[in-house]
C-alpha cells in the first residue's frame, strides 16, 4: 500500500518517464553494454570503481536506447531479437 501511495503522490520526473519507455531494451542489453565498457577500460588500465561504476551506468542506459532508436523502423524479424518488441 505504501508503494502505491508513493507512486500516486510523488512528483513526476520527465527524464525518468522518458527512459521508462526504453526499460525493456535496457533490461536486455545493459549487461552486455556494461561488460564491453568495463573490459575496454580495464584493458586500458582503468581499475577505479569510482570511474567504472558511473560510466557503466551511463553506457548501460545509453547503448540500449541507441540500439532501440536505431532499429525501430527495421523489419520485425530483425528488430524483434534485438529489442524484444
Amino acid at each position: 500500500a505504501l508503494v502505491v501511495l508513493a507512486v500516486r503522490f510523488m512528483p513526476k520526473v520527465s527524464a525518468i518517464e522518458w527512459i521508462g519507455v526504453y526499460s525493456y531494451v535496457i533490461y536486455l542489453w545493459h549487461p552486455a553494454a556494461n561488460a564491453v565498457m568495463r573490459t575496454v577500460l580495464t584493458r586500458l588500465g582503468v581499475e577505479s570503481h569510482a570511474v567504472l561504476f558511473p560510466l557503466g551506468m551511463v553506457v548501460g542506459i545509453a547503448v540500449p536506447i541507441l540500439i532501440q532508436r536505431t532499429v525501430k523502423n527495421w523489419p520485425t524479424p530483425v528488430r524483434l531479437p534485438l529489442t524484444g518488441g
